[in-house]
């Protein structure tokens, strides 16, 4: 990658940083659709076989958790950095606030709703925030090239 200046590093900094959050949304939506499953077979199993399921899954349920968490905190860290992006840490925080305060219990209906709502309320403004980004990078690209050119 080539250097085009400050704000346009920014701009492609701010853009990678959102894009990897929407990916963390997917993330924890797949985590989701594991914990309903789990509930969905754990009501077709012995007792015996029930209790080894859930220390299994519960397992992985507390490993994906702290994933997300370390995550969300790299994320934090990138958008402070990030002057223009601070504003953006409300929508995540709020979303990784939803998805780690979902019951351990879901029906898929909730899950589903669940998932709706990242997409509306999180993921398509983030994802217009990258198109906006997206044109501040082009521009800044541009206006670089220019101002070397007339140099």
């Amino acid at each position: 990658d080539q250097f085009f200046g400050e704000e346009h590093a920014n701009a492609v900094a701010a853009r990678a940083l959102l894009e990897d959050f929407k990916k963390t949304v997917d993330q924890m939506q797949k985590h989701l659709d594991v914990v309903v499953r789990s509930e969905a077979k754990l009501a077709t199993l012995t007792a015996s076989e029930e209790i080894r399921v859930v220390e299994a899954e519960g397992k992985e349920a507390i490993k994906a958790r702290k994933d997300l968490l370390v995550t969300m905190g790299e994320m934090r860290a990138r958008a402070e950095a990030l002057k223009e992006e601070r504003l953006v840490l409300d929508v995540m925080q709020q979303c990784i606030d939803d998805y780690t305060n979902a019951p351990a219990s879901l029906t898929k209906a909730a899950a589903q709703e669940l998932a709706a709502d990242a997409t509306r309320k999180y993921k398509s403004p983030l994802f217009n925030r990258q198109k906006v980004l997206l044109a501040d990078i082009k521009k800044h690209k541009k206006d670089f090239l220019a101002k070397k050119a007339s140099e």
